[in-house]
């Protein structure tokens, strides 16, 4: 039989590894979900047809391009993001078809860029790992 004092080491023992258990969960979950918005996102951009000025850039972990108040897409999203966030510019138009979005200056006609929409992964397991 143990010693009440082994039996109290050793459930200090067993509570501190299941914080830490807890901790690590808690964190992976953490980063698991951290590409969601991303992927949905991702998803309902790839959808979309439309034809829309962009109102606003953001800067931040990736460059946000608002075609509406709410809508919004990632540049990641396209084949060509890096010469995208030197091009686009606020006012300028989108014209989104399919699988490609052509960036537009002062008018539709005047299409000064175009680019291939990635396709997203089937699934937000996939688009995790990539």
């Amino acid at each position: 039989m143990l010693a009440p004092a082994q039996t109290t080491t050793i459930v200090k023992k067993i509570i501190g590894s299941l914080i830490i258990i807890v901790i690590i969960i808690i964190f992976g979950f953490n980063i698991y979900n951290s590409k969601s918005e991303y992927y949905k996102k991702h998803i309902e951009f790839y959808n979309k047809k439309f034809s829309s000025e962009v109102n606003k850039i953001v800067e931040g972990r990736g460059t946000k391009i608002y075609y509406n108040t709410n809508d919004y897409f990632y540049t990641f999203f396209c084949e060509k993001e890096y010469k995208m966030d030197e091009i686009i510019k606020f006012g300028d138009i989108l014209v989104k078809k399919k699988d490609t979005l052509e960036v537009c200056r002062n008018s539709i006609n005047n299409i000064i860029f175009s680019t291939k929409v990635i396709k997203p992964k089937k699934t937000y397991f996939e688009y995790f790992f990539n």
